[in-house]
């Protein structure tokens, strides 16, 4: 009998330390604002739902001595269930683009927490070419908005050309401010936060 009543203790014990203590609650999930740009309306929302990666985990780049950055293709993640999402606007841009606010649930911290960052306002300005994809001009003054961004911060970390040698990093795009077309040049103003670490 005694065999068994041990057991029994034991077993009640794995139970109560694998239950919440009084009290204690599990963090709420995370509300996740993302936004995508597309040429037509209904594709706006779309494209807002393939930035889900970027914006939880940020896109990796390396930067080599302090001034050449490299962006980083990665795997993607585990897909997040939008079957909650909320398309709060969609709004044409003064390019004539369409862009879409997106809201999704993110589980308890799949979001990287970036409230200690210090957020860059960039702009990025890219050519638009004989073709006039604006689609594509628009993603290259976001890269350069973003590599701007990611200069700024190596320099307010490391002045006066103290960086070392390599340094890496992931740069969260949070979206722009204002995008319009001037002088054959597609333009953003861009809000971007960059982790940056060393490797």
């Amino acid at each position: 009998m005694k065999k068994y009543f041990y057991c029994g203790v034991i077993l009640t014990a794995i139970l109560a330390s694998s239950l919440p203590l009084y009290g204690e609650e599990e963090p709420p999930p995370e509300i996740i604002t993302v936004e995508g740009v597309a040429s037509q309306r209904r594709a706006a929302p779309i494209a807002a739902l393939r930035e889900i990666d970027a914006r939880l985990r940020g896109l990796p780049f390396s930067v080599v001595d302090g001034k050449y950055v490299n962006f980083q293709d990665q795997a993607p993640a585990a897909q997040l269930d939008t079957s909650d999402k909320k398309v709060t606007d969609v709004t044409q841009l003064q390019t004539g683009l369409y862009r879409a606010t997106v809201e999704v649930t993110a589980p308890p911290g799949m979001s990287a927490d970036l409230g200690q960052l210090r957020e860059e306002m960039m702009e990025g300005r890219a050519a638009i070419g004989k073709n006039r994809n604006l689609l594509d001009s628009r993603r290259r003054a976001r890269d350069l908005a973003s590599e701007k961004a990611v200069l700024s911060t190596v320099g307010h970390l490391y002045p006066a050309g103290s960086a070392p040698p390599l340094l890496a990093g992931r740069v969260f795009y949070l979206g722009a401010v204002r995008e319009w077309l001037e002088g054959g040049e597609y333009v953003l103003l861009a809000r971007i936060k960059i982790r940056l670490t060393e490797p």
